[in-house]
């Protein structure tokens, strides 16, 4: 086969497709963790019934610790996952993992107290955060430009599977120690695949490992596709990338702070939506609601529809994804607060699937938007010489958040109600509306050079344009000048940015103007009286505030 003829032949996808698989094993794995408290819960509690097939009771305290327990230690595992990333590679810090996930669920299967029950949770939970920050950033190394977003929203698919798998299995099976040794499969399903993958190349340019890193790139673009062009680029970069050794003081230079910002930002709204809770106590939640289907097949139903809800949409979605999770959040507060009478004043049995109806609203808008973009832009955002450890501190935040939220989920269901609780969810789904749609840059179609562009470099021309990048090109270097970068990162907020320069004198003098009759009104409103007057009066400022000579009035 001739060189003109190797160029053409477009990049293999088939070993992508097949790594990744093997890769988001460790998802799967992850989702059973989460997803086992859903029915184990339910038997473990102090006031389950005796044929609950639970020979160990836990207080409903307990029960909180329990279910948020594994996200603590999610939080140390994210942390070793970015150091054991660094050391020895991706692929060996996925093999690493899948042994002790195995041990944290056989001590919960075999446990006889709560305390093992904890100690099986932290562990698994540690694995968990490891997974988490290692697996993402590995597909977006080796993955193609063109592909990448499809081959990153796998990770949030085979995560929801694992819940399913695990809201299948408390159905079915009934007994959770059972269930807890079941759950064994995905990390030995994660061993087993990942000793066949290959090593990321970008690890083993930046270890030396030229030779190893070449046939690494030819596994994953296939066999007729002629890598020297992209695999120069790559040790270019690398180099580069070297040249130029990350630190914790790099942390405050904008081309990581701006990203890590962003991911962060993401991973606490991932969390603080209320979702991950309420997959953590999904029985207890169906409960509180009255639904008329029995528990089992409504969280089987949940687990179905978020399998087929995740990565249905594109990465510009999320705006509209939490539109609707806002929105489910807020239906859903008003089923479980007021229930619906029929025309005899008796409660109706025949809207107790609203409940469920509401839920598979919340939990579909999630599984499109906050769901998997976050582990998206965690693989995309950062740069080379920065991408273990920022994305240790963005799992890290993600755990924490999800600690936090699981943990107080039932003193706030106590406190403010089910209602109260799904409106605070609901509040907090709207800042993360308007957070995403005013920063979240757009990075579909990018390489990771153009999203991690780095402008520290001595030797970087402001208004230089390098080289075309080949096809599934992953090169670090910036292929557009830094002020497109400053532009691509201010995305959206740049007409913002702009009506509040050329607009804010202007409301402020209209805000200072109409406050005392604003206030007036309000309080003239509390004393029913009538707004007439005060909307004349308000419509007199208005015109006034046209009026230059009466502005040099006021201000004096």
């Amino acid at each position: 086969m001739t060189r003109d003829t190797m160029e053409s032949i477009p990049p293999s996808r088939i070993q992508q497709y097949v790594t990744t698989a093997s890769a988001t094993m460790g998802a799967l794995a992850l989702g059973s963790v989460i997803g086992f408290t859903t029915h184990c819960v339910a038997q473990l509690i102090a006031e389950s019934p005796p044929n609950s097939n639970s020979d160990l009771r836990i207080t409903p305290p307990e029960a909180s610790w329990f279910a948020s327990s594994a996200n603590l230690g999610a939080v140390v595992g994210g942390l070793i996952g970015g150091l054991a990333a660094n050391h020895i590679g991706r692929r060996g810090t996925l093999l690493a993992v899948a042994p002790p996930f195995i041990a944290g669920w056989l001590m919960i299967a075999l446990a006889y107290n709560f305390a093992l029950l904890i100690a099986g949770r932290v562990l698994t939970g540690v694995c968990m955060g490891a997974v988490c920050s290692v697996a993402p950033p590995y597909i977006g190394e080796f993955a193609s430009a063109d592909i990448r977003g499809t081959l990153g929203s796998c990770f949030q698919v085979m995560l929801t599977t694992g819940i399913l798998y695990a809201f299948f299995l408390g159905a079915v099976v009934g007994n959770w120690r059972i269930q807890a040794l079941l759950c064994m499969l995905p990390p030995g399903l994660l061993l087993v695949s990942m000793y066949f993958a290959k090593e990321s190349p970008i690890f083993l340019l930046a270890k030396g490992k030229d030779e190893e890193a070449e046939k690494s790139l030819q596994f994953f673009r296939g066999k007729n596709y002629n890598i020297q062009e992209e695999l120069k680029v790559l040790k270019e970069s690398i180099e580069d990338a070297q040249r130029n050794s990350f630190s914790l003081k790099d942390l405050k230079q904008s081309y990581v702070l701006k990203p890590l910002l962003i991911s962060l930002s993401l991973m606490f709204f991932q969390q603080t939506t209320g979702v991950p809770a309420v997959m953590f106590n999904l029985t207890t939640v169906f409960r509180a609601s009255g639904s008329a289907l029995s528990d089992d097949m409504s969280v089987i139903i949940i687990g179905i529809v978020q399998v087929l809800a995740t990565g249905g949409a594109g990465r510009q979605a999320i705006t509209a994804a939490v539109m609707a999770l806002g929105n489910g959040g807020f239906s859903f507060a008003n089923r479980t607060s007021s229930p619906l009478p029929d025309q005899r004043g008796a409660p109706v049995s025949a809207i107790g699937v609203i409940p469920l109806v509401l839920l598979v609203v919340f939990i579909s808008a999630f599984s499109v938007g906050l769901g998997p973009v976050p582990w998206l832009m965690m693989g995309e955002l950062f740069p080379s010489n920065a991408r273990e450890t920022a994305a240790s501190l963005s799992t890290a935040c993600n755990w924490i958040s999800a600690f936090l939220i699981t943990l107080i989920f039932y003193p706030m269901t106590t406190s403010l109600g089910e209602h109260g609780t799904y409106w605070v969810f609901g509040c907090i789904c709207v800042l993360a509306l308007a957070f995403s749609a005013s920063v979240v840059p757009e990075t579909k179609g990018r390489t990771l050079l153009q999203i991690s562009a780095v402008p520290h470099r001595p030797h970087n021309r402001r208004d230089t344009q390098v080289d075309q990048v080949p096809p599934g090109s992953e090169d670090l270097r910036p292929s557009f000048p830094r002020d497109s970068r400053q532009e691509f990162w201010t995305g959206r907020t740049t007409w913002l940015k702009e009506v509040l320069v050329r607009q804010s004198c202007a409301w402020r003098r209209k805000v200072l103007l109409l406050l005392p009759y604003l206030l007036r009104g309000i309080l003239g409103y509390s004393r029913n009286s009538c707004w007439s007057a005060v909307g004349a009066r308000l419509k007199k400022v208005m015109r006034s505030c046209k009026d230059p000579v009466t502005l040099r009035q006021r201000r004096s």
